[in-house]
C-alpha cells in the first residue's frame, strides 16, 4: 500500500508547491526535491526531453498516489482521483505537490458528499432498521439483553456511521435525485434504499450483539465506576473491552483519559497507565526543547522529577526506518515502543534506559515522559552562526529573491533558521573528551548493542545516546534516547540492522550478507563479558512474552523471542572462541582489537565517526 505522508495531506498547504514527490521503498511516497526556478520555456523543454526512466517514474508516483487514496477512501473517491490525474497516468508527466493537494482536496470533498448522501438514507430508514435488528438479535424485542431503547438506538447509529463504507460507498445514487425532482412516491425511494438497508442490517445486528455481550461480561464495579462519572454506560462500553475498563478503573483514571488512549493508538495496559506523572503534579512552567515534527518535547518538573514530556500523537515518529522495520502504519504504537524498550532493559538488568512512563500535561493531554538524560551525545548537534561564511552569504542573498513560503523551504533545505536576525545552522560535532578506550564506556556500549539487538533498534546513531562524565573526565553513565524505532516484526536476525552507506557492498557476518542504507545499526558484538552472557542466558521466551504482551503486537513479540534465540546462539559461539571475557578485561589490547570493526561495534563505528567531525569540549556541548 502506498502511504500518503503528512506533507502531502494538507498539514501545510502551499509549502514547496513545485516539489515533485517520488516513490521510495514499499511504495512510500516521499519528497524528491524542488526543481530549479526557471522560465516557462525551460520548463516546457524539460517536459519534451524526459527520459523513458523519468516517464516511468512519474507514472509510478501517480499510480501509487491513486492506490493510496483507494486504500484510504474507497473505489469511488479513487476513481475520481484517477480521472483528475488521467494525463499524468497515461503520459507520465511529472506531478507536483500542488497537484497532489488539489486532488486530495477533491477527494475530501467527495468523501463528505458520499457520507452526507448516506446520512439521508439512514435518516429515512433508521427506525425500521432498528426495529427489525432488535427483533432479529433479541428474539422479537425481548428485554433480557439489558439495553434500553435509547441505548440500542445509539449503538446502531454509531456502528453505521463509523463503518468505513459510510464515507466511501455512495448508496445514494443519481436515481434518488431523479425521484426527488419528479416528486415520485416514497415507495420508489424505499426500493432504492434497499441496498443501504441490506448492507447495514448486518452491521446493526453485529453491533447490538456485541453491546449486549460487553455489558454482560463487564464487572459490576466497573459499570458502577462509569455511572459515577456520569457516562452513557453502553456507548462507553462499546469503545472498551472489559479488561481495559478494569485497568483504567484500577489506575483511577477518568474515562476521558481512557478515550485519549483509544484516540492516540496507545494500548490500555498496566505498563502504560499514567500514575504519578500527571498534570496536577507539575511544578512551574514546562520548558520547550528542540525537535518534534508534530508534537514538541518539553522539560517538565513532576513534583521534583525532571522529565522530558512529549504529547502522544498518532503516527508521530513514523518514518523510513519504521516502514523498513515492518511496523504497521495503521497501528504504529510509536510512543509505546519507548516504554517497551525500557521494559526489555529491565529484563536484561542493564539499567541503561531512563525511566520512561506515560504522563499527562498540565492541560490533561496524554503523552510519553522520559527521565531527563544528563550529559551529551558523542556527536551532538549545535547551532552555529554561519552568516559570515561563504555558504551563509549565498543563502542570505538567495533569501532576498524568494517569497515568504519559498524562504521557509530554502532555510529548511539548508538546515538553517533565522534566530534573532542571525542565520544559524544545525551542525554535528564530536565531543573532545570522550575516551573510547575507557573500559566502563566500552562495557556500557556493548550492553547497548545487546539491548538494541534484542529490540531491533533501527536508529541507534551517535546522536541517539548521551554520555555523562564525572568531574575528572571519566565515564559515569550512558543513556539511550529516542527509542521508538524498534521491535520489528520482520527483522529476525539483529545483523540485519547493519548500516550501509549508499553504494556500499553488504557486510559479511557469520558467513551471510547483511546491511541496509535505511538502518543506523551494527551487527552482533564480537566480544561480551560473563555478566552480560549470564543476563542473556537466564531470559526465557515466556518471560519476554509476559513482559511485552499487550504492549506490542503478537508478531512483534514473537520476533523478539526469535532474536533472543539468535543472540544466545551468537554468545555461545563467542564463548567457544574465547571472546566471553571477565568484566575486568574491557581495557585489554585484545579486546581493543576486537572492537575496531565499525560493522560489529558501536565503539569502532562511533570512535571512527567522531574523528571526522569538528571536536568541541564536553562542557561546551553539554551547555
Amino acid at each position: 500500500m502506498a502511504v500518503i505522508p503528512p506533507f502531502i495531506s494538507g498539514l501545510r498547504p502551499g509549502q514547496a508547491p513545485n516539489s515533485r514527490p517520488s516513490v521510495g521503498p514499499n511504495l512510500q511516497i516521499q519528497r524528491a526535491g524542488t526543481p530549479h526556478r526557471t522560465n516557462i520555456f525551460a520548463r516546457t523543454w524539460e517536459l519534451l526531453t524526459r527520459s523513458p526512466e523519468q516517464v516511468a517514474a512519474n507514472k509510478q508516483v501517480a499510480r501509487a498516489f491513486v492506490h493510496s487514496i483507494r486504500e484510504a477512501h474507497g473505489d469511488a473517491v479513487a476513481d475520481l482521483a484517477s480521472r483528475q490525474l488521467k494525463g499524468q497516468l497515461a503520459h507520465g508527466r511529472p506531478l507536483t505537490e500542488r497537484r497532489f493537494e488539489r486532488v486530495l482536496e477533491s477527494s475530501r470533498k467527495m468523501t463528505g458528499h458520499i457520507a452526507a448522501g448516506n446520512q439521508q438514507i439512514m435518516d429515512r430508514q433508521f427506525d425500521d432498521m432498528l426495529r427489525d435488528s432488535v427483533g432479529r438479535t433479541f428474539k422479537d424485542g425481548s428485554e433480557n439483553h439489558g439495553l434500553s431503547e435509547k441505548e440500542c438506538r445509539e449503538v446502531v447509529r454509531n456502528a453505521i456511521r463509523s463503518d468505513p463504507d459510510f464515507a466511501a460507498v455512495p448508496f445514494q445514487t443519481a436515481a434518488h435525485g431523479l425521484v426527488g425532482e419528479l416528486l415520485l412516491d416514497d415507495q420508489m425511494l424505499d426500493e432504492l434504499d434497499q441496498a443501504f438497508v441490506s448492507h447495514y442490517s448486518k452491521v446493526a445486528d453485529a453491533a447490538l450483539r456485541n453491546a449486549a455481550a460487553v455489558l454482560e461480561s463487564s464487572a459490576p464495579e466497573d459499570i458502577e465506576w462509569l455511572f459515577a462519572q456520569g457516562k452513557d454506560v453502553v456507548s462507553t462500553l462499546m469503545r472498551f473491552t472489559p479488561q481495559e475498563l478494569h485497568v483504567l478503573n484500577d489506575a483511577n483514571l477518568s474515562i476521558e483519559i481512557g478515550l485519549q488512549y483509544k484516540d492516540r493508538g496507545v494500548p490500555i495496559h498496566p505498563r502504560t497507565m499514567v500514575r504519578e506523572l500527571c498534570g496536577d503534579n507539575i511544578v512551574g512552567t514546562p520548558t520547550p526543547l528542540g525537535g518534534g515534527s508534530v508534537s514538541r518535547p518539553y522539560r517538565v518538573n513532576y513534583g521534583g522529577r525532571q522529565m522530558v514530556f512529549k504529547e502522544a500523537t498518532v503516527g508521530e515518529g513514523y518514518g523510513p526506518q519504521s516502514e523498513r522495520l515492518g511496523i504497521d502504519k495503521a497501528d504504529p504504537r510509536m510512543a509505546v515502543r519507548n516504554v517497551a524498550t525500557r521494559v526489555v532493559d529491565e529484563v536484561l538488568r542493564f539499567n541503561l534506559v531512563p525511566d520512561t512512563q506515560f504522563a499527562t500535561s498540565k492541560d490533561g493531554k496524554l503523552g510519553i515522559a522520559m527521565e531527563f538524560a544528563h550529559g551529551t551525545s558523542p556527536a551532538p548537534n549545535l547551532r552555529v552562526n554561519i552568516e559570515h561564511t561563504e555558504a551563509g552569504k549565498q543563502i542570505l542573498v538567495a533569501l532576498e529573491e524568494f517569497s515568504a513560503d519559498d524562504r521557509a523551504d530554502l532555510l529548511a533545505a539548508a538546515g538553517c533558521s533565522l534566530v534573532e536576525g542571525r542565520l544559524v545552522q544545525e551542525q554535528q560535532f564530536a565531543v573532545q573528551e570522550l575516551n573510547y578506550a575507557d573500559p566502563a564506556l566500552r562495557n556500557a556500549l556493548v550492553k547497548l548493542q545487546l539491548l538494541d539487538a534484542l529490540t531491533a533498534q533501527g536508529d541507534r546513531h551517535p546522536g541517539n545516546y548521551v554520555v555523562q562524565l564525572s568531574a575528572d573526565g571519566s565515564f559515569n553513565a550512558l543513556r539511550p534516547i529516542d527509542n521508538d524505532q524498534a521491535f520489528s516484526p520482520t527483522q529476525l536476525n539483529p545483523n540485519e540492522l547493519v548500516h550501509l552507506s549508499r553504494g556500499e557492498a553488504p557486510a559479511t557476518l557469520d558467513g551471510k550478507l547483511f546491511g541496509n542504507t535505511v538502518f543506523n545499526g551494527v551487527g552482533l558484538p564480537p566480544v561480551v563479558d560473563r555478566d552480560m552472557k549470564t543476563q542473556i542466558d537466564r531470559i526465557t521466551p515466556e518471560e519476554l512474552r509476559e513482559k511485552l504482551g499487550g504492549l506490542l503486537t503478537e508478531k512483534e513479540v514473537q520476533a523478539a523471542i526469535v532474536r533472543l534465540g539468535t543472540i544466545k546462539a551468537h554468545l555461545t559461539r563467542l564463548e567457544k572462541a574465547g571472546n566471553v571475557i571477565s568484566p575486568s578485561d574491557w581495557g585489554s589490547a585484545r579486546v581493543t582489537a576486537l572492537l575496531q570493526d565499525p560493522k560489529t561495534s558501536y565503539i569502532g563505528r562511533d570512535a571512527a565517526y567522531v574523528k571526522t567531525l569538528r571536536p568541541v569540549a564536553y562542557q561546551e556541548a553539554k551547555s
